[in-house]
């Protein structure tokens, strides 16, 4: 008799193996798949922060710390260039320390100055077609605050001036430049008008001062 188990047994035992074989192939398929998922995932998260990252740097910076380094430009002078490559305007240190930024129209003149003298003293200009400063607005170096108003010859007309002792003053030229008229108010509140076409010539000898009835 033979003992040897029968042709079908054996087939069946194989046929059981190749299939535990094949699941566990295609659960380590699986594993492998969800995983690769995962880091999909994550690679395209990550991607989209830092797309979001760069675009807050170009857009608004401000909202993100960055270095001081990345945020000076240095140099003694700048120019502002337009569209069509004309200079529109210009920014820098003058020789005598003076820092000045001027701003230009489309042909190159000077409209607006902006200064700050060496000493420490801001001023600013409004500028016409000729050249000729037109208002002026400065802090004198004896801390008095002057507005000086000129025609379009650059004498001025009219001045108004605040001084360190609270002074306020308003005096007006005529197109020579010669004062016609002032008036003020002192620190303490009293006004005061001067009319100098008005007054007395100091040089006039006795002769004048006893003409009368």
């Amino acid at each position: 008799m033979n003992d040897s188990p029968m042709p079908g047994a054996v087939d069946v035992a194989a046929m059981r193996e190749i299939e535990d074989r094949v699941r566990a192939r295609i659960r380590a398929m699986e594993e492998d798949w969800h995983g690769m998922q995962t880091r999909v995932r994550l690679l395209g998260l990550g991607l989209g922060l830092t797309l979001c990252l760069l675009g807050l740097v170009m857009f608004a910076p401000g909202l993100i710390g960055t270095s001081a380094s990345a945020d000076v430009v240095e140099g003694q002078h700048f120019r502002l260039l337009g569209a069509d490559g004309l200079v529109r305007g210009e920014w820098g240190v003058a020789e005598d320390g003076s820092t000045r930024l001027s701003l230009l129209d489309q042909r190159r003149q000077p409209r607006l100055n902006l200064t700050v003298l060496g000493s420490g003293f801001p001023g600013m200009a409004l500028i016409n077609d000729d050249g000729q400063r037109r208002a002026v607005l400065g802090l004198l170096p004896d801390n008095t605050t002057t507005l000086v108003f000129a025609d379009g010859g650059g004498i001025p007309r009219a001045v108004l001036g605040l001084t360190h002792a609270d002074e306020a003053n308003l005096v007006f030229a005529d197109a020579e430049g010669v004062t016609r008229m002032g008036m003020g108010i002192a620190g303490n509140g009293l006004g005061s008008v001067l009319m100098p076409q008005d007054t007395v010539d100091s040089t006039a000898g006795p002769e004048g001062a006893n003409d009368g009835p």
